[in-house]
């Protein structure tokens, strides 16, 4: 019995190759014709001819090198009058070559080769035979095609009677997971296989992704390490990206393994019988929808059914998000930040004396404004409710890496942090302020809902600024992020007006409303205007317009710091700010909490400053744009480290455009990254390296975390440039375009692979089954993991030493 290669290795080579020849339409002029020839009796050999193009090659059945070139696949349609004896034997003149570009010595024939079968035929008959094969010249292999062909036996028992070959249609050339090891074609057999997929909680944010597979009796699948000759097709399993799923390491096979031999085979074979089930390690951070592609094949004593692709689907609805608690958290503080601003603080005692002085009794009083709380909470909910109905987890997420969506928050954060320095106010129609407070009241539920609408709409201008970074915030969480966020400030903003009603002696003790609150307005500004270039600074790396470089970013937050802890001294007034407080001999003074926060940012801006020649800043280098951006100047110490080493094989790929988002242990120790996979391999083979593929983005906060905190140690960056290829692949890099005959459709993003980003992209998932940033895994220089598993964020020097060293003695192990 014929075996195929493994379907994913098939798939991979068609598309490398296809993309190899540049998309021409190279025509397979290949001639294919079926013989039926009579040797004696009932004995025939049933011979398939191949006729070559002139250049052009095919692969034996045992082609040799490293295992990536496909042999053809003979195989004939099962028929009560044909007994088939023995395998297909290949004759032709056997040509063993070293090809370039490929390691060891390839088999394969040129010209003419045939493939023979002997048979037994007891009767006059059609005899079909479906082959796959794919043929190659020097620059390219064409993809592997499906195809049929008939012959009519007319002499079974008799002689002199030819026996002419019926040409079948050619099928569907097919590069991906498929029909490579076609069944007969006038045998319908039906596969059975029962699959199943299940999230399996474990504990906390810790599950199990099981699919379950039940095998019909007497069938059987293969193992990921089938064994063998490399004939048999392993299984595949592919999650889709999901942003609240984080995968944890590679998918493990439970079940009985069956070891043994089998008839046609050369080895022994692994293989599961009855029962299998397919483990996946995941966190999960919110109830989703989590889908998989399994691509399998069983078979049986006789034959082998078509590999087959399924497309498995569970939901989840227990999910425990931490990542959510932060961000309520997050928000929490913003509520109760937002309630010193000077429309919220003054109307706290107003709304609190209204309450218990209008209510009959102080229970009363007391029970309105707690209403009156839980209404500012359902107004803000709702609104969280109604933006992720709208919008949907994906589109909230592109927040973060879309230059639209950034440059939009930035216009309207900068809107904002002018508002709160008092150029103008912000305010919402009057009439809608009107409406809803001629519906206020104390007399029920409904117009104390009312008046806590009409304080949301009054203070509009102060809680805007800050309700809407909450929500770029919100939107990393999915579809639960904005209304954890919205609950989360609203309980903040509402919980002042229960705790005065119940506790109105504190009415007393707070501060009186004044200048005072109008300086915690112009602070906030001041702050939301740092923050404001985050989010330019986003727009500009993703659109590489080279507005906001390192050196720009930086002098601009030394200046808003400098001047923030200027205005906190008192120094620095503007248009609505009161006189300066004094002490009792009528001098003005600054009070110790506006003294230790001025010295707060002065010392932001001194630590800053050494950023303007080239310093790294490790403790805020998440936030800045990359030092790459960083024109050095005066001798800076950026230049002088960038060309500290040279590369044996200097990566030129995307390098002109990419180059900008280096990280500064890159440039300050003399690595050398190449930003293109296929270019990282070729790398490989000359420098006898194993390769760190470092799956990243432009705008990934953790992915700077662990360059800066990770990769600039010592122990680290010494094994990184010294042991092996770097390959920074980032998977949010949008404006290269890749060219028209280099664009695709991918199954495993459900869209069209346009961008480097979205190539990248593709790698990861398609490759890796992971879709997260940062994360590193490692390959040969023939693409083979080294490691089982990836390497996701940790911060964790010694354990990040321990797994480059665990990596490099494996590629030693094999190399």
């Amino acid at each position: 019995m014929i075996k195929v290669l493994k379907v994913a290795l098939l798939v991979w080579f068609g598309l490398l190759t296809v993309a190899s020849g540049n998309a021409q339409m190279v025509k397979d002029n290949s001639k294919w014709d079926l013989e039926a020839k009579k040797i004696c009796g009932d004995k025939y050999e049933l011979v398939l001819h191949l006729q070559l193009p002139d250049k052009w090659h095919i692969y034996s059945f045992k082609p040799g090198g490293d295992g990536m070139e496909l042999p053809p696949v003979v195989q004939f349609v099962k028929n009560d009058k044909v007994k088939l004896t023995g395998n297909v034997k290949e004759e032709g003149k056997l040509l063993k070559e070293k090809m370039d570009g490929i390691d060891g010595i390839v088999n394969m024939y040129k010209g003419t080769v045939n493939y023979v079968q002997q048979a037994t035929i007891s009767g006059n008959t059609k005899i079909t035979c479906n082959y796959t094969y794919q043929i190659c010249n020097d620059q390219m292999c064409l993809p592997p095609k499906d195809a049929s062909v008939s012959v009519t036996v007319a002499d079974a028992g008799a002689s002199g009677v030819d026996n002419k070959t019926t040409a079948g249609a050619p099928a569907s050339t097919n590069s991906n997971f498929g029909s490579l090891n076609a069944p007969p074609h006038n045998q319908m057999v039906q596969d059975n296989s029962k699959l199943s997929l299940e999230a399996k909680k474990i504990s906390g944010d810790k599950y199990e992704l099981v699919l379950h597979m039940q095998i019909p009796d007497k069938w059987h699948i293969y193992s990921f390490n089938p064994g063998g000759d490399g004939m048999e097709i392993a299984p595949t399993l592919i999650f889709s990206p999901n942003d609240t799923v984080k995968l944890i390491g590679s998918v493990k096979e439970n079940g009985k393994l069956v070891s043994e031999h089998l008839d046609g085979t050369d080895g022994i074979v692994n293989m599961y019988k009855d029962k299998v089930d397919y483990v996946q390690e995941a966190t999960i951070s919110a109830n989703t929808k989590i889908t998989c592609k399994y691509t399998y094949q069983v078979c049986n004593d006789q034959l082998c059914l078509p590999s087959k692709d399924v497309i498995l689907t569970v939901e989840v609805k227990d999910a425990e998000p931490k990542s959510l608690l932060l961000l309520f958290l997050a928000a929490l503080g913003s509520g109760l930040v937002a309630i010193f601003t000077p429309c919220i603080f003054s109307m706290i005692p107003i709304t609190v004396s209204f309450f218990t002085k209008r209510s009959k009794t102080r229970a009363e009083g007391i029970r309105n404004a707690i209403y009156y709380s839980f209404s500012i909470i359902i107004i803000f909910t709702v609104l969280g409710v109604l933006i992720s109905s709208i919008f949907g987890s994906a589109a909230l997420n592109s927040l973060s890496t879309d230059w639209r969506a950034n440059l939009f928050f930035f216009i309207l954060i900068m809107v904002f942090a002018i508002s709160f320095l008092g150029a103008f106010e912000i305010t919402l129609p009057s009439s809608w302020t009107s409406k809803t407070d001629s519906k206020a009241g104390v007399g029920s539920f409904g117009g104390i809902f009312f008046m806590a609408l009409t304080l949301a709409i009054v203070s509009f201008s102060c809680t805007g600024p800050i309700v809407g970074p909450l929500l770029v915030l919100a939107g990393k969480g999915g579809v639960a992020g904005p209304v954890v966020g919205m609950f989360g400030f609203s309980l903040g903003l509402a919980l002042p007006f229960s705790l005065f009603a119940i506790f109105p002696g504190l009415i007393n003790k707070m501060a009186q409303s004044g200048g005072w609150l109008n300086q915690v307005k112009v602070v906030l500004g001041f702050i939301e205007l740092m923050l404001a270039l985050k989010f330019l600074s986003n727009a500009d790396l993703a659109m590489g317009w080279r507005l906001l470089d390192r050196e720009i970013f930086i002098a601009i937050w030394i200046v808003l710091s400098v001047l923030l802890g200027i205005y906190l001294l008192g120094k620095l007034k503007l248009s609505h700010d009161d006189a300066n407080a004094k002490n009792i001999y009528g001098q003005e003074y600054v009070s110790i909490f506006k003294l230790f926060l001025a010295i707060t940012f002065f010392s932001f801006a001194v630590y800053l400053l050494p950023g303007m020649w080239g310093a790294p800043l490790n403790g805020v280098s998440a936030f800045l744009p990359p030092i790459g951006t960083f024109d050095a100047f005066g001798g800076g110490g950026v230049s002088a480290g960038s060309s500290a080493i040279k590369a044996e094989s200097e990566p030129v790929n995307y390098v002109a455009d990419m180059k900008i988002y280096e990280p500064p242990v890159v440039r300050n120790l003399g690595l050398v990254t190449y930003f293109d996979y296929d270019e990282a391999l070729a790398a490989a083979k000359k420098l006898k390296k194993p390769i760190m593929l470092d799956f990243t983005g432009i705008n990934c906060v953790n992915c700077r975390k662990m360059e800066s905190q990770v990769w600039s140690k010592p122990e680290v960056a010494k094994r990184l440039k010294e042991d092996f290829i770097v390959v920074s692949l980032y998977c949010d890099i949008n404006r290269i375009v890749l060219p028209k005959d280099k664009q695709y459709f991918s199954k495993d993003l459900n869209s069209q692979v346009v961008t480097l980003g979205n190539k990248n992209a593709d790698l990861q998932v398609s490759k890796f089954g992971s879709n997260s940033q940062p994360l590193y895994f490692y390959v040969d220089e023939n693409g083979n993991k080294l490691a089982d598993e990836g390497y996701p964020y940790d911060p964790d020097v010694e354990k990040f030493v321990a797994h480059l060293d665990k990596v490099k003695a494996n590629y030693k192990k094999e190399h």
